[in-house]
């Protein structure tokens, strides 16, 4: 009962009211806070952020399930009619930012409550494509916004991915650069040399340079599916150890690339795949970061065997918090990752009960990073997989509490 269906099984969700029937337009200043559109209730996720978040607060407090993002009519072919456009990303960012926090303000006492990210555009005379990529582009802005709950915990960078075969490359660029326009200079952006040709490669990490990102995670890149056999595009990089060299020459980048403790599912040896990583070293790489494992040992042999190559550079391990364990084991058996006896019995039996899912889930990525800073680790890489509260529970059990503002 992870999820908004998964809930629906088993009770009636009650969601919030209309905020616009909650919020007196009488009361606001027409150019300061709806940018002189009186019915552009959405600008106020820009302007009044405290009014609208108050008002998730109010129907949580009266016992909603489910709170909507204030964005009804945020695509930018619906806010082109106000002349606001080109704030679309930002406005349904923003929207989704303060659902969070509401959420996050009030107890649940026990039962889960979910945001429900509102996308609409009615640009009725506009060709479908567009209306498509206006779709595209609040959605965006929406599971971006969900970023702001780690930022308190002050990590070294977040990082966006593309999908396998190098989808939504476009959609993790907008993204992207939404994060560098809010200032968010610790975003990375990801690269591969699946689906794209050497050239876009170089295009678009000079146009990421010129906006100021300086973080990139290079990468050879999956094909769609997963179960094709790699093949890099036949005018693009052929494997992430050119890539590295590639972005080296363009800028000076920070660059973090993989690395496999069980071994890459194509290399035909741990020899192979180690000297494949030494490669990318070679190439300028400044750190590797691991794909994730469950077993400690697994990573600090792996550790050792780099050290008896040569490998001085920062390793830090990939650290996968448990959201649904069902899923995971699917996956890690597709990408080589090992699913130990133990954590299977751990989780048996939890697929309907989320809070002791959770808890579980908390704990034995605790337990894992605790035996880890014990061998002198003093990094760890969180998937999120978009799930932030998982990950921040982590964080405090470990003691890297968020950042406070100093009081007024």
């Amino acid at each position: 009962m992870r999820s908004l269906p998964g809930a629906l099984d088993h009770r009636v969700l009650l969601t919030d009211g209309s905020l616009a029937r909650r919020v007196r337009t009488d009361d606001l200043d027409l150019d300061r806070d709806l940018f002189g559109a009186r019915d552009c209730i959405e600008a106020l996720n820009l302007t009044r952020a405290p009014l609208v978040r108050d008002t998730h607060i109010a129907y949580l407090e009266a016992g909603a399930d489910v709170i909507r993002t204030n964005t009804l009519e945020a695509g930018p072919l619906s806010l082109a009619r106000h002349n606001l456009g080109e704030s679309a990303f930002c406005i349904n960012y923003s929207a989704a930012e303060i659902a969070c926090e509401a959420i996050d303000s009030v107890p649940g006492h026990g039962r889960r409550r979910f945001v429900l990210g509102v996308v609409r555009d009615q640009g009725w005379d506009a060709r479908p494509k567009d209306i498509e990529d206006a779709v595209s582009i609040q959605a965006e802005g929406l599971l971006a916004g969900t970023v702001e709950r780690l930022a308190p915990l002050e990590p070294v960078f977040f990082s966006l991915t593309f999908g396998a075969g190098g989808t939504n490359q476009s959609r993790s660029d907008r993204i992207l650069r939404g994060m560098l326009a809010r200032g968010q200079a610790d975003a990375a952006g990801h690269l591969t040399c699946v689906g794209i040709t050497r050239a876009e490669v170089d295009a678009l990490a000079r146009s990421w340079a010129k906006a100021g990102l300086r973080r990139v995670v290079a990468l050879r890149g999956d094909m769609p599916g997963l179960s094709e056999p790699y093949a890099p595009h036949p005018e693009g990089y052929s494997n992430a150890a050119e890539l590295v060299a590639g972005l080296r020459r363009i800028a000076e980048f920070d660059i973090s690339v993989a690395a496999y403790p069980e071994c890459h599912p194509d290399s035909p040896s741990l020899a192979y795949d180690l000297d494949n990583l030494k490669r990318k070293f070679d190439a300028g790489a400044d750190r590797a970061l691991t794909q994730y494992f469950f077993d400690a040992e697994q990573f600090l042999r792996f550790r050792e065997r780099a050290t008896k190559a040569g490998i001085q550079a920062p390793i830090v391990p990939g650290i996968l918090p448990i959201t649904d364990f069902a899923k995971i084991r699917t996956f890690s058996a597709r990408c080589g990752a090992t699913i130990p006896n133990w954590l299977a019995e751990r989780f048996e039996g939890l697929n309907e009960d989320p809070e002791t899912h959770a808890m579980v889930a908390a704990t034995t990525a605790c337990d894992l990073c605790r035996r880890l800073l014990a061998e002198g680790v003093t990094a760890f890489h969180f998937y999120t997989l978009n799930r932030a509260p998982l990950s921040i529970a982590i964080c405090r059990m470990l003691g890297a509490l968020p950042a406070l503002e100093e009081a007024a």
